[in-house]
């Protein structure tokens, strides 16, 4: 019979996760991202060291991934395969009964996210996902963080390049600057390719998706913000946001957040309105110590003016349209019904990331991590969490709650990253 966990003790808990049948599920592992999982799970994590399994809706679409594994890696003949569907919270509890941590790679994930949360949360399985959208995000902290911290269950989103790099580099970059001293940290993201045919198919059509919509979506959500006056509260471990400080900023560390001519780097850079600044922040409150303020800036960088101003039209372009239901039926029609890029299409599309920080001690930090192409890093990254919410338990920070990636793994995961080849690299400046 299915239980909800609320009456054992935590001896007790430990006792029945250790009696499930999978270490880990890959929970919609035939869409595009949950196959290039699936395809590093098969390359670097060998079942004798890992029991795993893969789950999606269809069970002909299992049966085809199962065979692509299997061709280079025979021993993978026999991967359980399960079924499961959004819509069917029975499927789902089946599923999540038989995992001791779950990836979720089934988005858009504000229609799909909540249900396989749910049934996680009802089996006592850890949860990580790709998850780049901001209302999301705000959901999960607000509607289940109580929950989870009740449960001893780990729940965290944006696991891979939304929001790991950002959010592990400033946790990085905090290290080497004094500790419980106010900051401005500013991250800095390149695209080598800019806007380049390649990096246009670069984009799968999951993700072009869930941009679009998660633009649309943020029209009538600010405005709905705006009319209840609202936030959500980040309470997973630290059970409330840090006071709120009256310290003023030092002239001169405020965040410029309009685009600009950023000096320290030397080039033209624009805000970003994604999932990266909001989960940056989330860390901190749950991770600083009260009324020590974080200032942060999140920015695409250019290569020159020309490529700036390319870029800045491309978004006011794709801001404005979400606004209008007509055009963003189309915007979501433009990348056709194919699958998603292929592997030379993806090799265009590399991402940099530079994280400068400042204190108003006056220490100075530059902190950079240059990673593979993003769907591939996203792959890694996400099963680095997963096997880290699985074997580095008691050594994590936090052990329960609705948690981001770096107040969740911290240590243990950078460790585990830079041993799968993806490294940062601090210089103090």
């Amino acid at each position: 019979t299915q239980s909800t966990w609320g009456g054992f003790s935590l001896s007790a808990k430990r006792k029945k996760m250790a009696t499930k049948a999978f270490d880990v599920i890959i929970y919609g592992a035939t869409g595009f991202t949950g196959e290039l999982v699936a395809e590093y799970f098969a390359q670097n994590i060998p079942q004798s060291s890992t029991t795993w399994a893969v789950a999606a809706r269809s069970t002909a679409k299992l049966q085809q991934l199962v065979a692509k594994l299997s061709a280079t890696k025979p021993e993978l003949n026999n991967l359980t395969c399960l079924v499961a569907h959004t819509g069917d919270t029975s499927s789902l509890d089946r599923m999540c009964q038989q995992a001791r941590v779950l990836i979720n790679c089934v988005g858009p994930y504000r229609f799909h996210g909540e249900p396989v949360v749910r049934a996680c949360l009802n089996a006592g399985t850890d949860y990580v996902d790709v998850t780049g959208e901001p209302q999301y995000i705000r959901t999960l902290f607000a509607n289940y963080a109580d929950e989870a911290k009740e449960k001893n269950v780990l729940i965290v989103p944006c696991c891979g390049v939304d929001s790991i790099p950002a959010d592990l580099g400033v946790y990085v970059a905090k290290k080497h600057l004094t500790p419980d001293t106010p900051a401005t940290i500013n991250a800095y993201i390149d695209l080598p390719n800019g806007l380049s045919k390649g990096s246009w198919h670069g984009v799968s059509n999951g993700t072009w998706t869930t941009l679009v919509n998660g633009l649309a979506s943020s029209h009538s959500a600010s405005g709905a913000g705006k009319r209840e006056g609202k936030q959500p509260t980040p309470s997973a471990s630290s059970s409330s946001a840090p006071a709120k400080s009256t310290y003023r900023t030092p002239k001169g560390q405020e965040v410029n957040r309009k685009p600009h001519y950023e000096k320290t780097i030397g080039k033209w850079v624009l805000p970003l309105a994604v999932a990266d600044p909001l989960i940056v922040k989330l860390t901190h409150d749950l991770t600083a110590k009260a009324g020590v303020s974080l200032r942060y800036g999140h920015f695409l960088q250019c290569n020159n003016f020309f490529s700036f101003l390319r870029m800045s039209v491309a978004f006011v372009f794709l801001f404005l349209a979400t606004r209008f239901s007509f055009f963003t039926s189309l915007l979501l029609k433009a990348k056709g019904d194919g699958y998603g890029p292929s592997k030379e299409e993806r090799q265009l599309d590399r991402t940099e990331l530079m994280v400068r920080g400042k204190d108003d001690a006056g220490k100075q930090v530059a902190v950079s991590f240059s990673g593979i192409e993003v769907y591939e890093l996203t792959a890694v990254l996400v099963a680095q969490c997963a096997l880290a919410a699985l074997k580095d338990r008691k050594r994590l920070p936090r052990q329960s709650g609705v948690l981001t990636p770096a107040a969740a793994f911290g240590d243990v995961l950078v460790d585990r990253l830079e041993q799968a080849g993806v490294a940062y690299h601090a210089v103090q400046l």
